[in-house]
C-alpha cells in the first residue's frame, strides 16, 4: 500500500484519486463545545484560541487535531481573547467596511448596522469611505503558512476573500433584495467594488505566498442558500453574483496553484452547475439537512466527476441530538455515498455548537477509522 503524508492524502482526494483512507478535514467549535471535548478526552485545561471572525469560536489545539488524526490545518491567526466591542453595549462592534454587529448574547454576531440601507445610487457607492485594501498587515497570517509548511506535513487551507453577496447584504441589509430586483446600477456599482478590494486584498497575500504557500484556497464564504430553498433566482445569481465569483475564482487559480474551494450553505442544488462553471473545485459544507442535497449519492452521480465535497455530515440532527450509533451510521452512508474513487473530505462543518455531545464527535472518527479506508 502507497504511504501517504497528510496533505498528499487530502490532494488525491480532492483531485479525485483514491489514497489509502478517506482524509479528515480540521474545523472549529464553539468555546463550550470544545471544553466538553477536551474533557471527555482526558485532555488538560489550555487557554481557548478564538478565530476572530464570531465571539465564541475557537480552533482547536494541535493536541486535538493529533489525536483525530486530521490531515489539513487552517491557516490564520488566532486571539487568546474573545473579540472586544469596539463601542455601544451587547458587544457591538463595526468591521471595516462600516457594518456594525451584535452578539446578542448568543455566540454568533449578526449584522445591525447598515451603513448603505435605503434608497442608494451609484453616487453612494463612490463616495462610501471603503478600506484601503493595502492597510493592515499580512504578516502574522504569512508567517503562520511558512511555518506550517517547513514544520508539518498537512494541507493548509487558508481563506483569501471573495465574499460579496453577503458584506453587500451586510452593508445595505434587507433592503438589498429590493435593490437586486429594482436598482442594477447600484448593485452594479457595489458588487464591482467589493470585488476590486478583494482582488487587492489577494494580490497582496499571493505575493506574499507564492503559488504553492497553501493547498486549498477558500475563493468564497457567500451562502446562497435556506434550508429549503435559494436566497435569490438563479436568474439574478447568473445576472449578479456569478460574474464576479468568476472573476475572483480566475484571479486566484492565474496566481496559485491552490485548489479552489466555495463555502456555500442551504438548498443550492439548483446552482451546483454554476458553481462547476465558476470554476469551483471543492464544495463546502454539502448541508444534507436540506431536502436536495440530502441525497448524496445522487451527488455524487450527478456532480462528483467535477466536485470534491468537503463535509456532508448532518449536523443540525444527527450530530447535535443524535447517539453515537447514529453518527456512525451517518458517517458509513456518506463514505459509502461519496468516497468513491475520491472526492471526499470528511469532516463536521464549520463551529460546533455547544450542544453537541463530545461522544458523538468521537463516533465520527470512530466510523472513519472503520468505514473509511480504500
Amino acid at each position: 500500500m502507497t504511504t501517504y503524508t497528510h496533505r498528499e492524502r487530502l490532494l488525491a482526494a480532492v483531485d479525485h484519486r483514491e489514497p489509502d483512507r478517506v482524509p479528515l478535514g480540521a474545523y472549529t467549535m464553539t468555546d463550550v463545545c470544545y471544553r466538553n471535548l477536551r474533557q471527555h478526552l482526558g485532555l488538560p485545561e489550555r487557554l481557548m484560541q478564538y478565530s476572530g471572525d464570531v465571539s465564541d469560536v475557537v480552533v482547536p489545539h494541535e493536541d486535538v487535531l493529533t489525536h483525530f488524526d486530521l490531515d489539513s490545518r487552517d491557516v490564520q491567526v488566532a486571539s487568546d481573547t474573545p473579540r472586544a466591542a469596539t463601542s455601544e453595549s451587547d458587544q457591538y462592534y463595526e468591521n471595516d467596511l462600516g457594518v456594525g454587529f451584535r452578539k446578542y448574547g448568543v455566540y454568533y454576531y449578526f449584522p445591525v448596522g447598515h451603513p448603505l440601507a435605503g434608497e442608494r445610487t451609484v453616487k453612494d457607492v463612490e463616495q462610501y469611505p471603503w478600506p484601503d485594501p493595502a492597510s493592515g498587515s499580512i504578516d502574522a497570517v504569512v508567517e503562520e503558512a511558512r511555518r506550517l509548511r517547513a514544520e508539518t506535513d498537512y494541507a493548509l487551507v487558508m481563506g483569501v476573500g471573495g465574499t460579496f453577496f453577503a458584506y453587500a447584504w451586510f452593508l445595505c441589509g434587507d433592503d438589498w433584495f429590493i435593490d437586486l430586483a429594482t436598482n442594477a446600477p447600484f448593485v452594479d456599482a457595489l458588487m464591482d467594488k467589493l470585488l476590486e478590494i478583494d482582488l487587492a486584498r489577494a494580490e497582496r497575500l499571493f505575493d506574499a505566498l507564492g503559488p504553492d504557500g497553501i493547498d486549498v484556497a477558500i475563493c468564497t464564504t457567500d451562502d446562497m442558500g435556506m434550508q429549503t430553498g435559494l436566497l435569490v433566482s438563479p436568474e439574478v445569481y447568473r445576472r449578479f453574483v456569478k460574474p464576479r465569483q468568476k472573476a475572483f475564482f480566475d484571479y486566484v487559480r492565474s496566481r496559485s496553484n491552490a485548489r479552489l474551494f466555495m463555502h456555500c450553505d442551504g438548498e443550492v442544488y439548483d446552482l451546483i452547475p454554476d458553481f462547476i462553471d465558476v470554476g469551483v473545485d471543492i464544495l463546502n459544507p454539502v448541508q444534507v439537512e436540506c431536502p436536495k442535497m440530502g441525497d448524496t449519492a445522487r451527488l455524487k452521480r450527478e456532480f462528483g466527476a467535477d466536485l470534491a465535497f468537503w463535509g456532508a455530515i448532518n449536523i443540525q440532527q444527527t450530530l447535535t441530538f443524535g447517539t453515537p450509533a447514529s453518527v456512525r451510521a451517518e458517517v458509513r452512508r456518506r463514505i459509502e455515498d461519496l468516497a468513491p474513487g475520491g472526492g471526499l473530505v470528511l469532516t463536521p462543518r464549520w463551529a460546533l455548537r455547544p450542544e453537541v455531545p463530545p461522544a458523538n464527535i468521537c463516533a465520527v472518527y470512530e466510523a472513519a477509522a472503520e468505514y473509511g479506508w480504500y
